[in-house]
Formats: C-alpha cells, structure tokens, sequence
C-alpha cells in the first residue's frame, strides 16, 4: 500500500511492480475558496519487473457536494493537479494513470462543473469510459455513484441499482492509449427482482460503499 496524508492509498502487486518513488501535493487547503478539508494527489512511479518500463499513477479523492462554492474548490484542486502531472512528466512521455473519485459528473456541462473534462482534455487525458471499445458493466448503465438507492416508480428504494450511466470515478489516461473494455461493477451478486412491479437489480448483500468501482482495461502504446 502507498498511503497519503488524505486517508487514501494506492494498491500495488508487489509481484509485478516495483515502487520506485511515492509522493503527494495538496490540492486544496482548509478554509481555502470555502474547502473544508485538505485534499491531495498522492502517486507512485512503478517499475514492472519484467519489462523494465515504468508507469506513473496517481490517486485522486476531490471535495463532494454540488454547489458552486464546492465546484469552485474542485476547480481549484484540477488547476494544481495538472501542474502535478506536468511536473512529474511534462510530456506525458511514460505510461499514465490517473485515478479517482472526482465528484464530479462526466456529462456536466455547466461552467466551473466541468473543470476537470476541459482541463485533462487540454492536457492530453481522456476518460477510459469514453475511449472503450465496449463497456462491460455488469448492469448495464450503472451509476459509479450509487447512493446506495434509486427511484423506482418515482419512490426512493434502498440496495436498488442507480441506472442513469453516469460516473464522477474516473481512469484516466493518455488519449492515444488503447482501451479495450471499461465498467462500473456494481456487484458481485447482484439479483435482479421485481420491486413495485418493476424489474430491477439490487444488492442482495451488503453494500460496500455509496461508491460503486470503476475498472478500465487498456493497453498503452
């Protein structure tokens, strides 16, 4: 595990990768632009074992809540996230990953909102969902942020599946790279059942987190 002063870490197959060097920068400060909380970038450069090539990825958790207020500090924190990179390596010359819960829509359109789309974009990132050859959600237009309900029959249920192909978590990565498939899983063991006569999946067991994972499976040039 590489953590970071944030509480969130990245997990390495020891295995495969050697970690040649580690480090975090804060993105946002207390009370700076209204942030409630420090928020960091920590990242590891890695060195496969086998290859001998070595691939940066960086792990990112950004401020929740959508008001502008919030938008703004999230804003903030792509500013400083994209000099990170360009610091680390300039011209995107080695293998990329830049991972993380966002909070922030992949379809958001509103000025400030969508800082994080324009900005990777600018720098040569792309979203994996967008770049995929074929998603392969195990529910098809599952949610990354599930909230741990969704409506059904205009009702709010608990342990149903979010179905609105939507996701703030992110794998980020060069926009050349090849990606083959992309998902959000939102099981194992989801059970499709009829719930206020309609047919719907949902959590047989317990929920793990309001966040469901995002996998992407891809291959760089």
């Amino acid at each position: 595990w590489v953590h970071s002063s944030d509480n969130h870490a990245l997990m390495v197959r020891r295995d495969r990768f050697d970690v040649d060097e580690t480090g975090e920068s804060r993105l946002n400060s207390v009370g700076e632009e209204g942030s409630y909380l420090d928020r960091y970038v920590n990242w590891a450069r890695l060195r496969d074992r086998s290859s001998g090539r070595t691939v940066l990825v960086l792990n990112v958790h950004a401020h929740p809540v959508q008001t502008v207020q919030m938008a703004r500090v999230r804003a903030l924190g792509i500013t400083r996230l994209v000099a990170v990179v360009r610091e680390l390596d300039p011209k995107l010359a080695e293998p990329l990953v830049l991972m993380g819960d966002f909070n922030a829509g992949d379809k958001e359109s509103r000025p400030v909102f969508r800082d994080h789309l324009t900005a990777l974009s600018e720098l040569g990132l792309a979203d994996t969902a967008a770049l995929a050859a074929r998603d392969a959600s195990d529910v098809p237009n599952a949610n990354s942020l599930n909230k741990l309900t969704a409506q059904v029959a205009g009702v709010e249920v608990a342990k149903v599946v979010r179905r609105t192909a939507r996701h703030v978590d992110y794998v980020w990565v060069p926009s050349r790279t090849e990606v083959s498939t992309w998902q959000v899983l939102s099981g194992p063991g989801v059970r499709w059942q009829r719930v206020r006569g309609e047919r719907v999946p949902t959590w047989p067991g317990i929920i793990a987190s309001d966040h469901s994972p995002v996998i992407a499976e891809f291959t760089f040039g």
